[in-house]
């Protein structure tokens, strides 16, 4: 586990967070030497929480703002 104070995270952020990822650790942020975040990678073992995993799920439609007509509106309900 290494110890970060919060200044330097936020100036080498992104250096800090490849590091993260490497070594798979958590970074414990320090403000005034104590403790106040914990940043850790997460786990994922089944794909749950796979960056884009629900891209091309949503389905834009054109005119949301016209009624939907009798005959939708029944078979909406």
């Amino acid at each position: 586990m290494k110890e970060l104070s919060a200044d330097d995270f936020f100036s080498q952020g992104e250096k800090a967070l490849n590091e993260l990822l490497s070594v798979q650790d958590n970074i414990i942020l320090t403000k005034k030497g104590k403790p106040i975040a914990r940043v850790e990678p997460i786990k994922t073992t089944s794909g749950e929480n796979v960056p884009g995993k629900l891209k091309n799920t949503v389905i834009f439609e054109k005119d949301i703002v016209s009624p939907l007509g009798a005959e939708i509106w029944e078979s909406a309900q």
